[in-house]
């Protein structure tokens, strides 16, 4: 079975980097990518993501409100953060969020998407 992974990012070229790097790591994956993390938000449900790739840093809904709701709504997808941002306080902030896996500076590395790629999927996610 395909590994499904959600890039929400508001900008578009990060997620078109993100992609070309995991689909050159992983052959069997299907990417679901979004700059608009209201509609990932909708769609997750329906897609079930085995991994989430998270920007912290959007305009009109933030990482943070994001993992917020999917606490609210009980989603346990593993996420991981990736942001510009290198502030300790963002780090730290993470541990709030029993999903939250890791925390990845940009730009990513292929070693670091690895190391969760292939552990990815064995797990489900949304709870009933």
């Amino acid at each position: 079975m395909s590994q499904r992974i959600m890039l929400i990012d508001d900008a578009e070229i990060a997620n078109i980097i993100m992609k070309k790097l995991i689909t050159f790591l992983l052959l069997d994956v299907e990417i679901f990518d979004y700059t608009n993390p209201d509609e990932a938000y909708d769609a997750m449900r329906k897609i079930n993501p085995n991994l989430i790739f998270l920007d912290l840093n959007m305009p009109w809904l933030n990482g943070w409100e994001y993992l917020e709701r999917m606490k609210k709504d009980g989603y346990t997808n593993r996420v991981i953060i990736v942001s510009s941002s290198t502030s300790y306080i963002d780090k730290e902030r993470c541990a709030e969020f029993q999903n939250v896996i890791d925390y990845f500076e940009k730009p990513v590395s292929k070693e670091q998407i690895l190391k969760y790629l292939n552990a990815s999927a064995e797990y489900n996610y949304i709870s009933s």
